[in-house]
């Protein structure tokens, strides 16, 4: 089966849990819940990267191929990721950020959604951190609901991320699973973490900060209409 048909019922099928691939699911009750559909051995680093994003404030979905080769099998397609842990997390959360792989030989992020705000901040923090931050290329992906990650509420983001820059994250190639020892790291790889998790962090505070306000004109709102009217009565004393 070609993988931008495959999903998740597909891999289960061919596939046996804690041999092949493995399912991690932390919820923290954050806005944000930050996927890698294509851990392990599918897309090295990015499981590593989206965990290190989440930390402990974020929800966190992993999809990891445990297969010492031949891992691209496991591979399900974003316009296809139904599984019911995924599907639960994204109705639980604001906003998705998916951190994937990319075909583009340089050392580039690229960078779509359908959520603008959060779009926006990546690209900046990201190119302020002296990445090669652009903007995705890949068809539909900053509006269509077909993407997993654009179904969150207030949509998603995606960043993309080639297997060039991805090896230049790490002190280790990227097979044999050497890449997951955080030892292994280099800073660059915690540059980008700092540069996402920032940009997290300045799109939940100002989220925060347009509830509160609605609140507030809510509440001046409420304060100004007449006792008995509150009341729901339809009569004044």
């Amino acid at each position: 089966m070609d993988a931008s048909t495959r999903d998740f019922a597909a891999v289960v099928l061919a596939a046996v849990k804690g041999v092949d691939y493995a399912i991690e699911v932390r919820e923290s009750g954050g806005y944000v819940a930050v996927v890698a559909l294509h851990g392990g051995g599918i897309e090295p680093l990015t499981g590593e990267l989206a965990d290190a994003i989440a930390g402990a404030g974020h929800n966190l979905y992993l999809f990891r191929g445990l297969r010492e080769s031949g891992n691209d099998a496991l591979r399900v397609s974003p316009l296809r990721a139904q599984e019911m842990r995924l599907d639960n997390l994204i109705r639980r959360s604001k906003t998705v950020l998916s951190i994937a792989g990319a075909a583009d030989v340089g050392r580039t992020v690229q960078v779509g959604g359908a959520n603008e705000i959060l779009r926006a901040l990546l690209l900046q923090r990201l190119q302020e951190a002296g990445f090669e931050a652009r903007p995705s290329e890949t068809p539909g992906v900053d509006h269509s609901r077909a993407y997993f990650f654009n179904q969150a509420g207030l949509g998603g983001v995606q960043l993309e991320l080639s297997a060039a820059l991805r090896a230049s994250l790490v002190n280790a190639p990227l097979h044999a699973f050497r890449w997951q020892d955080p030892a292994c790291w280099n800073e660059r790889l915690h540059d980008l973490v700092r540069a996402v998790r920032a940009a997290l962090a300045t799109y939940v505070a100002a989220d925060r900060a347009d509830l509160a306000k609605t609140l507030e004109r809510f509440e001046r709102t409420t304060q100004r209409v007449p006792r008995w009217m509150r009341r729901g009565d339809g009569h004044a004393n």
